[in-house]
């Protein structure tokens, strides 16, 4: 198992997955095989990064299979591999139920499709039993590939944070678009808004850039902005408000 691998397997054909197939392709060294059940995005895999592609996990029997599905899936995927070693990209799963070979290998980024993600500036996490982190740091290492080990229960935590910091932002700022368009605004307008708030945010003292009405405690301007919103965008807009004088006060 501490021989670097020469054959892999990626299990999957969405955004995570094709993500792995870019950056391990490159790698002369190792052979990939792409395994999934949608066959349009095989072909498609198959054409864009010329690896071989599968339905069938018979060609699973490889010294490294990485499994990118959804987590709903895994029960259903994992006991079909043949590899060696497992690697689960999902970051709240509980590697030990899927048996000793498997094992954690999870990302820390988002992906989405046509947007190319350079795993090697990537932060992987990693979790596992001993003998078999040990051999994936070997690999992850020979292959450029940032890594720590941490526990489910700090994963589950990481996996929160991640949720704030990329889901629920690209939430909001998705609803601030619809409302652009619902007023009848061009959303072109915000680009450098958008791009301004992400440069200026102090990552050590994150409450400092902090404006708008809210933070200023300024009511007479959240008045005015309350009386063009939908019954379901004031909700969230009160409460984000109230999250954020919460803030300024010491609250949260």
């Amino acid at each position: 198992m501490s021989k670097f691998p020469t054959d892999l397997a990626i299990i999957g054909t969405g955004r995570v997955a094709e993500a792995f197939v870019s950056y391990f392709s490159k790698f002369n060294t190792l052979k990939v095989v792409v395994i999934g059940r949608n066959r349009e995005r095989l072909d498609y895999i198959n054409r864009k990064y010329s690896v071989d592609v599968s339905v069938e996990f018979e060609k699973s029997f490889v010294d490294w299979a990485i499994v990118a599905v959804a987590d709903a899936a895994l029960i259903e995927i994992v006991p079909k591999i043949k590899a060696e070693m497992v690697s689960i990209t999902a970051g709240t799963v509980d590697w030990s139920s899927f048996g000793k070979h498997c094992s954690i290998f999870y990302p820390l980024q988002t992906f989405a499709y046509n947007t190319a993600i350079d795993l090697a500036k990537v932060p992987f996490i990693l979790d596992g039993d001993t003998p078999t982190l040990r051999t994936l740091k070997l690999w992850t290492e020979k292959l450029s590939i940032s890594t720590q080990c941490l526990s489910k229960q700090e994963r589950e935590k990481i996996h929160v944070v991640a949720v704030f910091l990329n889901n629920f932002v690209h939430h909001v700022m998705a609803k601030g678009i619809v409302l652009a368009k619902q007023f009848d605004l061009d959303p072109n307008l915000f680009v450098a808004l958008i791009d301004q708030t992400y440069r200026q945010f102090d990552i050590q003292n994150p409450h400092l850039q902090q404006t708008g009405p809210a933070v200023r405690d300024d009511q007479i301007t959240i008045d005015k902005h309350r009386k063009y919103l939908t019954e379901e965008n004031l909700l969230l807009y009160d409460m984000l408000t109230k999250s954020i004088k919460s803030a300024k006060y010491g609250e949260l």
